[in-house]
């Protein structure tokens, strides 16, 4: 299964996502009716005698305002998550709890359950099922939507929920710059931004990756994994990682979770009730134990549904994390680990419940009684080692494994490869291989000090980013575009970016783009208003040259789209995707300009635009509308964002057109190369770099 073809299965399971849902929500109502109608039928027979009291029918009608007036207010306001939830949250959970019991005296008071025949009552009271139908259809929803906007800021909500703490990109700690090593590899190995990593503060040894898409993921590890993993069993695990980032797993899960928070938020509510205290406490407590028992159905419904999806999404992710690495000692040696380790993987922090499935191992001890989301460690670890013994390892110091696991002496990236072996590149999207890994660690092994260090602290990272831009300008512009800085840039940037001007232009060409992902964390750790003239800066530095030259406007678009998921709230995290059928007006935008920037005349672009028709024109896109000037530069840009839309398929195709356009001369030199990696990384379709003596590189 191809990056693709695992990405439209994603897909697929976000849809039978959506029809498990439904059906928890209709067994949750059913649920629901019968207890509520089974507490009214003993409330009316005074079955307990303490349920005799009185309300106040004016404090239930100002309280059931104010509930209703903090409840709309936390919909229309749920982009500010965060801070409500510090400053308010519990007492919003405590009116909607109060606002539930007054709803059942409410219906008592005025007979709404008067129609109940003596024998069969909750089969009597269409009004009482109607009622409770709307009542817990609209906390599910309410719920949902208040967590999916919590979770549209991305990875970093969750990590930061859980208690993780970012690591910063330059620092020196040992086992933290070990852990950032192997995620920095890993991300140039397979061609996508580096995450951000963030260290959980739980002594068991386990991970997790979060987000809706590269751009924003992050990668979380426990401190028992940074402590207890040898360098081999962390690269396993942040394989597996990877491959939930890569296969779409990762933005699956982060769906499951918002969605399952509704349904969750009625046990939760079922169990501040049951803590009620006062002269009510008898109506109330029997309120929330009906409440916590449809809850905990819930609770049922969605541990099932969790589990049904994320169980073969793990043993994928396991073998993926093999055929990446090459090594299944690595990732079977990590659960070997967890399984003899006295933590286990457990992870204690409450908010863990919730993003269970996102993690690497089951977050509860074995002991404990909970529907397992993963699949047992020992069925996980025969999949990879059929001649395990059946033994974990015994808590203890990792094998001290040499720091150079990979082959990197001999890496290099090739010059030009053959139009065949370009057009097989794209089935190797989203992968990763020794090879690849060994160019990795060799591209970070030799980078020049300054630059290592450089792109690990924010201020320098901004620096070389302008050097980057301004050394793909004709070095006519150069003056203009360091004097721009010097009065726009943050104090000291001009002088800066003039000492990295010295080294970068020493840099091979295919070493930009990793170095662009490699700057990305360090990038994320400016501020809103440093980001804003930052942007500024790039946009003015990239237009100051009147011939602005195509590679130098595709890292200033990499580097706006990934850092803009961070900076900018989107206002819709779920879009939806699209056919080219529907989006054929980009396509033809970013075919044309690729046929016309590639050919030496007009009817070389006609030849390479009817070698991509050959490609797409079976999906709708016709010779005509192929035909015409090449596109501008920003009707490029607008375009490639549309098309990050499209259908996981249907990107393949698109980046199949796109090929044919480029290798119409036969050869595939490292700019258009480059300039592909780079179109397809804003597509959110990682193309791995191109390694000497692997896969289509041979070519």
């Amino acid at each position: 299964m191809n990056f693709f073809q695992a990405q439209d299965q994603a897909r697929k399971s976000s849809s039978r996502l959506v029809v498990l849902f439904g059906l928890a929500i209709v067994a949750l109502v059913i649920v629901s009716y019968l207890l509520v109608s089974g507490v009214l039928w003993m409330y009316r027979h005074e079955v307990p005698s303490l349920y005799h009291m009185t309300v106040s029918p004016s404090q239930n009608q100002e309280l059931f305002s104010v509930a209703i007036v903090v409840v709309l207010t936390l919909l229309i306001t749920g982009s500010l998550y965060q801070i409500l939830v510090m400053a308010v949250g519990g007492y919003l959970v405590g009116v909607l709890s109060n606002l539930l019991v007054f709803w059942v005296l409410w219906m008592y008071r005025h007979e709404v359950f008067s129609a109940y025949s003596s024998t069969l009552p909750w089969a009597q009271s269409w009004t009482l099922f109607v009622t409770t139908t709307v009542v817990i259809l609209t906390l599910i929803i309410a719920g949902s939507l208040y967590k999916l906007l919590a979770l549209s800021g991305g990875g970093r909500v969750v990590a930061e929920a859980l208690g993780g703490q970012a690591l910063s990109p330059d620092t020196q700690d040992r086992l933290q710059r070990r852990t950032l090593n192997v995620v920095e590899e890993m991300a140039i190995a397979s061609g996508t931004p580096v995450p951000v990593v963030y260290q959980l503060p739980e002594p068991g040894i386990n991970a997790f990756a979060a987000g809706y898409s590269p751009s924003d993921a992050v990668i979380g590890l426990t401190r028992g994994a940074m402590e207890s993993l040898s360098r081999t069993e962390l690269q396993g695990v942040a394989a597996h990682e990877f491959s939930h980032i890569l296969n779409g797993d990762m933005r699956l899960n982060m769906r499951v979770t918002g969605l399952l928070h509704g349904i969750l938020l009625i046990s939760l509510l079922g169990r501040v009730l049951m803590r009620a205290r006062g002269r009510r406490a008898g109506v109330v407590a029997v309120a929330g134990l009906g409440l916590f028992i449809a809850g905990w159905a819930g609770f049922l419904f969605g541990s099932l549904i969790k589990a049904g999806i994320s169980r073969q999404r793990e043993f994928l992710a396991d073998a993926s994390a093999v055929q990446f690495t090459r090594d299944p000692q690595g990732i079977a040696g990590a659960l070997k680990r967890i399984g003899g380790f006295p933590e286990e993987s457990v992870v204690a922090e409450p908010a863990a419940e919730q993003v269970s499935h996102s993690f690497f191992a089951q977050i509860f001890a074995r002991s404990r009684f909970s529907f397992a989301t993963h699949p047992p460690l020992g069925e996980r670890i025969s999949r990879i080692d059929p001649g395990w013994n059946g033994q974990f390892l015994p808590p203890g110091e990792p094998p001290k494994d040499e720091e150079s696991d990979t082959v990197a002496a001999d890496a290099a990236v090739s010059p030009g490869i053959a139009a065949a072996a370009a057009l097989a590149l794209l089935d190797e999207a989203g992968q990763m291989d020794p090879a690849r890994l060994g160019y990795a660690k060799g591209l970070i092994d030799t980078l020049p000090d300054p630059i290592l260090e450089g792109v690990r602290d924010p201020y320098s990272a901004r620096a070389i980013i302008y050097a980057l831009i301004i050394v793909q300008s004709d070095r006519q512009w150069h003056e203009a575009q360091l004097a721009h800085l010097k009065e726009h840039g943050d104090q000291g940037i001009h002088d800066l970016a003039l000492d990295f001007l010295r080294v970068v232009p020493g840099l091979k060409q295919t070493d930009r783009l990793p170095l662009v992902d490699l700057a990305l964390p360090a990038l994320r750790g400016m501020s809103r208003a440093q980001f804003r003239r930052f942007r500024q800066n790039l946009v003015k530095l990239v237009s100051i040259d009147s011939d602005i030259q195509v590679f130098e406007w595709a890292l200033h678009r990499i580097l706006i789209h990934h850092l803009d998921a961070a900076f900018v709230q989107p206002s819709v995290r779920t879009r939806n995707a699209k056919s080219l059928q529907q989006l054929t007006g980009p396509c033809r935008t970013v075919l044309s300009f690729l046929a016309h920037s590639g050919a030496a005349t007009p009817e070389a672009a006609h030849s390479a635009l009817e070698k991509a028709l050959d490609s797409v024109g079976r999906v709708g896109i016709d010779r005509q509308s192929l035909s015409g000037e090449p596109a501008t530069l920003d009707a490029l840009g607008q375009a490639l964002e549309e098309l990050a839309r499209l259908k996981p398929l249907a990107k393949l195709r698109f980046l199949q057109a796109c090929v044919a356009c480029v290798v119409a001369d036969g050869e595939v030199v490292v700019e258009e190369m480059e300039l592909l990696r780079a179109f397809a990384d804003i597509l959110e379709c990682p193309i791995p770099p191109v390694v000497f003596g692997q896969g289509p590189a041979t070519g």
